[in-house]
């Protein structure tokens, strides 16, 4: 006799006290690997695997608002998107919550994606910096300005995926903290003399779990 408790568990023809014991061997397996645990080489996106998975946490360009200072970036009005000026210093603001799946005490890679919106030689340089707040704690002051670093270059083609990235990061606190950021570009300040246009900023987080067993901690 075969036992199927889901459709998911299939067993062969076996002593029942025997099926039992894979049966909860396998639930047991199971509720492990959600819960982040226990590793896996699956292919499941589920489930967590035995490497060092990553989720990216990202402010793409048109959900970001600007509050109207004199600092603000242009919006492009066809598609959307925030130019940064090639002639002066234009900031963004942010807020992210760290989640449950986030690993505590890890790296953080916070990284920009952006283009050229013309076809031109030059650099664009771009800085970040960052403050944070415990639950129950006062906001901290914000970091000195961190520069990126072009990683995968659109070269002097216009409206082509460039990535730099922001000097990794860690913080002493735990999920639900809230992370305060700006993000400028030094136009004038560095070689490429037309706008760029921002497409996202993403912070790179290693996770240890799908999320959590409680509403308000892991």
């Amino acid at each position: 006799m075969t036992i199927r408790p889901t459709s998911y568990i299939v067993l062969p023809d076996a002593p029942i006290p025997q099926q039992l014991n894979d049966i909860f061997a396998i639930l047991a397996d199971r509720l492990d690997r959600l819960e982040g645990i226990r590793g896996t080489t699956t292919t499941d996106s589920n489930i967590v695997t035995n490497g060092t998975p990553y989720v990216s946490m990202a402010f793409h360009s048109q959900d970001i608002v600007t509050p109207g200072a004199g600092t603000d970036p242009g919006r492009d009005t066809s598609s959307g998107l925030l130019e940064f000026d090639g002639s002066g210093t234009e900031v963004i603001s942010g807020a992210a919550m760290l989640p449950r799946q986030w690993r505590e005490g890890s790296v953080i890679s916070p990284c920009v994606h952006w283009s050229k919106t013309t076809s031109a030689t030059g650099t664009v340089l771009w800085q970040w910096r960052y403050k944070y707040a415990d639950m129950g704690k006062g906001v901290t002051s914000f970091t000195d300005w961190l520069a990126a670093i072009e990683v995968v270059s659109g070269g002097n083609a216009a409206d082509r995926h460039a990535r730099a990235d922001l000097p990794d990061f860690t913080l002493s606190t735990e999920t639900g903290s809230v992370l305060l950021w700006q993000l400028r570009r030094l136009g004038g300040s560095d070689t490429y003399a037309a706008d760029a246009q921002l497409y996202a900023f993403a912070l790179n987080l290693q996770i240890d779990r799908i999320g959590s067993t409680t509403e308000f901690s892991k």
